[in-house]
């Protein structure tokens, strides 16, 4: 039945008809669609026109949807806002043109629940130069060398940070100014710190001076990387001028020199006004927290 309207629409677990005209094509303001494990009917006119959209596990009668069907859904909504996505498509287009999302802030990409998907395909097809919040799973694929993470309007923002908080893992790169601020974070099961200091040049080189940075470091083979980048001198100082604080997390089992990097950062750059080394509770033995204090120069227990 006609819908004049509705605005938004939310489905899970059910499957359309094959050959449905979801809302007899009569929607002139439905703009949210969110969609989570449903099979979706051969008419996709319901997907058009919209500022926001969510799908999540969708498919078609003969399974899996190819990623052609996904870009022509993308395609019919140009002036989308919001857009999450899982990568759980068929790859069969080579090269597909970007698609322009002028008015994109928000784009979502998680990886297929099933480990299949092609994430790059996705996200290259995508060309949104005003996003300021980007979550993107690439899981087994590595990520693009060439892959621009900040947008237009994000480095605007990130010109004018006050704050800024910068997490690494084995898996993840979290960049966030806040709330309201810019917020990205890159995951691959791969390698998503196989250039960790490249990532922290590029941020470095757009935020302001002045600008507060924390930095948290969930232990990995980069770890000394990112230490060696952070007490790195160069023509115009040190990176992060008013880096703040410096959270280490590190496992207690492994024979990584945590004391000898705190130690040397410290000694580098007295100005950092916190060190915190995390080392999470093994086999029996209780969560500790160590703080490096200047005047004994060495790590202590925080009670």
């Amino acid at each position: 039945m006609p819908v004049p309207f509705l605005e938004r629409l939310d489905l899970c677990k059910v499957s359309i008809s094959r050959d449905t005209v979801v809302f007899k094509g009569v929607h002139p303001v439905l703009s949210d669609v969110r969609l989570c494990a449903v099979t979706l009917p051969n008419d996709l006119g319901f997907l058009k026109n919209l500022r926001e959209l969510h799908l999540n596990m969708v498919k078609g009668y003969s399974g899996t949807l190819p990623i052609s069907k996904l870009y022509q859904i993308l395609a019919g909504s140009p002036n989308l806002e919001q857009l999450e996505l899982d990568a759980d498509y068929i790859d069969d287009m080579l090269h597909p043109p970007p698609i322009l999302f002028i008015h994109l802030a928000s784009f979502s990409l998680a990886s297929s629940k099933r480990g299949l998907g092609c994430p790059i395909t996705i996200i290259t097809m995508i060309h949104a130069p005003n996003v300021t919040h980007l979550d993107v799973d690439f899981h087994l694929s590595r990520i693009p060398a060439g892959l621009n993470i900040f947008s237009a309007v994000t480095v605007q923002q990130l010109r004018q940070a006050s704050h800024l908080t910068i997490e690494m893992s084995s898996t993840t790169f979290k960049l966030s100014t806040g709330t309201d601020g810019v917020t990205i974070k890159l995951s691959s099961w791969v390698d998503i710190m196989e250039h960790p200091a490249r990532l922290l040049r590029r941020t470095n080189r757009i935020i302001p001076p002045s600008a507060h940075v924390d930095v948290l470091i969930d232990h990995s083979r980069h770890s000394m990387v990112v230490f060696d980048y952070l007490k790195s001198i160069r023509r115009a100082g040190y990176p992060f001028p008013e880096l703040r604080k410096v959270h280490l997390i590190v496992f207690g089992w492994s024979n990584f020199p945590y004391k000898d990097l705190v130690a040397d950062l410290a000694r580098a750059r007295p100005k950092i006004a916190e060190i915190i080394v995390q080392l999470p509770p093994y086999y029996g033995s209780k969560e500790e927290f160590f703080r490096w204090d200047a005047e004994s120069s060495s790590l202590v227990l925080i009670e």
